[in-house]
């Protein structure tokens, strides 16, 4: 069987400030490892990338991506690592929460943009080591020279699309992909986003948003689901608590089981 994996990274390892840690050799995309139980402390999340046109970035919590700085070794080999924190509840349980827990790889050039999503994740005290292919879009150089990509997602990210301009070394200009005739059929994943364990899905009363929580683990190693997954859920109507983060979600799935 053939398995995709991530352009440019030679290994990846996960060391504890405990001692120990693991280590991966072409990690596949939208995989996951199980890395078990990591105590309160720091991890770090290292990187050895071959040359090529990868590079590596973090997104903050206003959605600013930032690149993250390279070491060049003797071997040739780029090397760039990331500290996060792990924390714990208030019942003792270890946890590492979003958007500290994750790094991003990017592939651009005036034809094609792909990204990934590298993220350390925590479900009921257990770790796992994720990789997501967040972006494959086509560019398309016309109207004078210019480049333009069609994609809702990077249109509604003026931020990731200032980031390209500065890689690409010219002006992007997204545009909005057209509608489809028809509607997402029933319980359709529209996006997930592993790193942070949440995402939305097309149901008939709406878009509702989803937690990692509310997944059936099934055969899975962790709970996630997949875009343009076929999903059964139940929806229930978001009520807005006084003091409560203020959301755009009418719906919300809870028991939500993939179909196999």
């Amino acid at each position: 069987m053939i398995v995709d994996t991530i352009p440019g990274i030679e290994k990846a390892k996960i060391l504890l400030s405990a001692g120990g840690g693991k280590e991966f050799s072409k990690f596949p995309t939208n995989a996951g490892a199980h890395l078990g139980k990591i105590p309160v402390g720091r991890i770090r999340v290292q990187l050895e990338l071959s040359p090529s046109p990868v590079f590596v970035f973090v997104v903050d919590g206003q959605k600013q991506p930032t690149l993250l700085k390279e070491i060049w070794t003797a071997s040739g080999i780029r090397r760039v690592v990331k500290d996060m924190g792990i924390k714990q509840t208030e019942n003792k349980i270890p946890y590492i929460g979003y958007p500290e827990n994750h790094l991003r790889l990017v592939e651009a050039s005036t034809s094609r943009i792909r990204m990934w999503e590298l993220a350390i994740i925590s479900q009921e005290g257990e770790f796992f080591f994720t990789s997501q292919q967040t972006f494959d879009v086509t560019v398309a150089r016309r109207l004078g020279g210019r480049l333009f990509i069609c994609s809702n997602r990077l249109h509604a990210w003026p931020q990731m699309i200032e980031f390209l301009r500065i890689l690409l070394g010219e002006p992007i200009f997204p545009l909005k992909e057209e509608a489809e005739k028809n509607s997402p059929p029933p319980g359709t994943v529209l996006w997930w986003n592993v790193a942070q364990g949440l995402g939305t899905i097309q149901t008939p009363r709406g878009v509702a948003r989803a937690h990692w929580s509310q997944v059936a683990l099934g055969q899975r190693v962790f709970q996630y689901l997949r875009e343009g997954e076929r999903v059964f859920c139940e929806i229930k109507e978001i009520a807005q608590r006084a003091g409560a983060r203020p959301t755009s979600f009418k719906w919300e799935a809870k028991n939500i089981k993939p179909l196999m």
